[in-house]
């Protein structure tokens, strides 16, 4: 992996290349962006044949008189991102999880997610910073990561992992298929508080991170998260 020094050494001499192209007056990509549907106006601004993500750009919105020197564009970029956060998200406001959907899977919805972080990132708008830190953390390194019951969106989930906590084992007994349907099996009684611990965390691990996604869809984040590395705390 390139030195963190070097990348961001990268991308400010990229940025300041592409400012010096957008000074001289000779940028060729125009994204018209419609403000009730700014993420769709950006993919397919993306899915044009002759789109280059690499390109300075000019931003321009539909009946808004005026020249793009940069605040349009920025402003794009900025709903931009938050209107993807809402769209592959959900949860608390920078504290976000990444919401389970196959058909978005369908529509590379997240290898999609990434590109547009990326542009955002070469054209001077914002980073990624919604995700909570921990998924972040999960996706790149599983082993390193603790995840934490606040982080649990399904109610009914959140109050069985505090009954796995607390309850007696006959409570703990109704609860195994449960479980097993969880993924979480082969812990058989007497629930010391080791294998209470265990079981808690392997619930945590399966809802905060896998949350019955397929292995592409989980492949796919990943690229995502890592593609955001750098830049996860930019604003």
């Amino acid at each position: 992996m390139q030195p963190q020094h070097s990348i961001d050494f990268d991308l400010r001499k990229w940025m300041m290349n592409t400012l010096k192209i957008e000074e001289e007056g000779n940028v060729k990509q125009l994204i018209v962006v419609h403000r009730r549907h700014v993420l769709n106006s950006a993919m397919r601004a993306l899915d044009r044949a002759s789109f280059k993500l690499e390109e300075p750009f000019k931003v321009e919105f539909p009946g808004e008189l005026g020249s793009d020197f940069g605040g349009p564009k920025r402003e794009f970029l900025c709903c931009l991102m938050k209107e993807l956060a809402n769209t592959i998200l959900e949860g608390e406001p920078y504290n976000k999880t990444f919401i389970h959907s196959v058909p978005m899977l369908d529509k590379e919805m997240f290898f999609k997610a990434g590109r547009m972080v990326v542009w955002s990132i070469l054209h001077g708008g914002p980073g990624f910073p919604f995700l909570n830190p921990t998924i972040y953390q999960l996706l790149l390194e599983p082993k390193d990561a603790v995840c934490c019951i606040d982080y649990v969106i399904d109610l009914d989930v959140k109050n069985k992992i505090h009954k796995l906590q607390t309850a007696e084992e006959e409570e703990l007994n109704l609860l195994t298929d449960w479980l097993v349907e969880h993924g979480v099996y082969g812990i058989i009684p007497p629930y010391t508080q080791h294998k209470r611990d265990t079981m808690v965390r392997q619930l945590l691990k399966d809802h905060v991170y896998l949350r019955g996604e397929t292995p592409e869809e989980f492949h796919r984040k990943m690229e995502l998260a890592i593609t955001c590395g750098g830049e996860f705390h930019l604003a």
